[in-house]
C-alpha cells in the first residue's frame, strides 16, 4: 500500500524561512492550500505561502527546523525527507521583494526630496515597510 503522506524536500531553508519542495508532480494549488493550512497549525509556525507555480511551500518558523520537520510527519501532514538534497541557493543573493523594498525606499526618499510628503512619500515608505515586514531578512523574525 502506498504511503498516503505526500512527500517533500527541504529546498533550502534560511534562518526562520524554509521552502518545502512537494516531491510528487503536478502539484495543483488546491492540494498546496490544504497542506498550508495543515502545516499553518503545528506549533512554532508562524506563516505558510503556498507557490503552485514551483510546487512548494514556504514555511516561516520559530521552532528550529528539525522539530518542524518531525512535527509535520508526526501530525500526518507530509512526509519529509531530512537527509534528501534540495536545490543549492546563493544566500548571499538579495531575493526580488528585497529589491522591490529597496526601489519604494529610494522613490520614496526622491518624493520627499522634491518636497512631496503626502501623498507620495509617505506611502511608498510604507510599501517597502510591508514589504520587509512578511519577507524578513536573514537572522529576521517572521510575522505572527
Amino acid at each position: 500500500m502506498p504511503d498516503p503522506l505526500p512527500h517533500a524536500v527541504v529546498a533550502h531553508s534560511i534562518g526562520t524561512r524554509t521552502r518545502l519542495r512537494i516531491s510528487q508532480m503536478p502539484v495543483d494549488g488546491e492540494l498546496l492550500g490544504h497542506l498550508a493550512k495543515r502545516l499553518s497549525m503545528l506549533p512554532g509556525v508562524a506563516q505558510v505561502v503556498a507557490r503552485p507555480h514551483s510546487g512548494s511551500l514556504i514555511v516561516y518558523h520559530s521552532a528550529p527546523l528539525a522539530s518542524l520537520l518531525h512535527a509535520a510527519g508526526s501530525e500526518g501532514v507530509l512526509a519529509i525527507d531530512p537527509t534528501a538534497q534540495g536545490v543549492e541557493r546563493n544566500t548571499s543573493a538579495p531575493e526580488p521583494h528585497h529589491w522591490a523594498a529597496l526601489g519604494f525606499l529610494i522613490l520614496a526618499l526622491w518624493q520627499a526630496g522634491r518636497g512631496m510628503i503626502l501623498p507620495p512619500a509617505l506611502p511608498l515608505m510604507l510599501y517597502a515597510a510591508e514589504i520587509g515586514r512578511f519577507f524578513p531578512l536573514e537572522g529576521s523574525k517572521a510575522p505572527d
